[in-house]
């Protein structure tokens, strides 16, 4: 199995490379956007602040290129697999094994940014006193966590649903995303105005946040179980189309 899972790693390397270059290109472009924004857009002003925003926004580069790639990929790579002899079931371990790989090498980029990024900032703002740790949040091990294993359940669901339903599922996701825009003021408004759903929504999530770390877990690993078994149960009935 070890020997399956360096192979299909292989044919994930791509998908790596892609990644590791939006933390790069994203990195720099978000850590010039700070540094414009300290030196030009609060010029004159008596309290600056600054943050890692060139890290924030490798993470999201990161993540959606992954999503991305990830989703058309795996089409790809079951027809290839299974048509070269192996089963459903050898190419989904693999596949999810090798995902993880990618996302746990990512994380390791996007935190050896963070460490570049962050020593690059107390040079060149050593004159602002403000400063919003954003750090804490990605150096929370429960984070690297959900990235790494979180973005490779995401992967996989989302890759088992383009299998079957081709690019309706883009077209879905893309639906989703305008509608998300079109609703984003009026979702502002309601979170100003204190309506019911609104707050109901924001104490389910607060009460989450509460709850025991052990309870926290318990609840992310069934939902990932039941979304990894619904990705299996997709894959296993799917037939090669090359």
């Amino acid at each position: 199995m070890s020997g399956q899972i360096k192979n299909t790693w292989r044919s994930l390397q791509e998908e790596l490379f892609a990644q590791l270059s939006m933390v790069l290109i994203f990195g720099v472009l978000g850590s010039l956007f700070m540094l414009f924004i300290v030196k030009v857009g609060m010029a004159g002003e008596e309290e600056k602040v600054w943050f890692l925003l060139g890290t924030v926004m490798a993470v999201v580069g990161c993540v959606m290129v992954g999503i991305i790639i990830g989703i058309l990929g795996y089409a790809s790579n079951f027809n290839m697999m299974v048509s070269m002899g192996r089963t459903r079931k050898e190419f989904y371990m693999t596949n999810f094994a090798g995902s993880v790989i990618n996302n746990f090498i990512s994380m390791a980029a996007i935190l050896v940014f963070l460490a570049v990024e962050k020593g690059f900032g107390w040079l060149v703002y050593r004159d602002v006193e403000g400063y919003v740790a954003t750090e804490d949040v990605l150096l929370d091990f429960r984070v690297i966590m959900a990235y790494v294993l979180g973005m490779a359940v995401l992967r996989l669901i989302l890759g088992a649903l383009f299998l079957k339903f081709g690019n309706k599922l883009m077209w879905f996701v893309w639906g989703i995303c305008i509608l998300a825009g079109i609703l984003s003021r009026s979702i502002t408004k309601a979170v100003a105005n204190k309506n019911a759903v609104i707050l109901w929504l924001i104490g389910v999530g607060k009460g989450f946040f509460n709850l025991a770390e052990v309870w926290q877990a318990a609840f992310i690993v069934v939902i990932g179980a039941v979304l990894i078994l619904l990705a299996w149960l997709i894959t296993r009935k799917r037939a090669v189309t090359v």
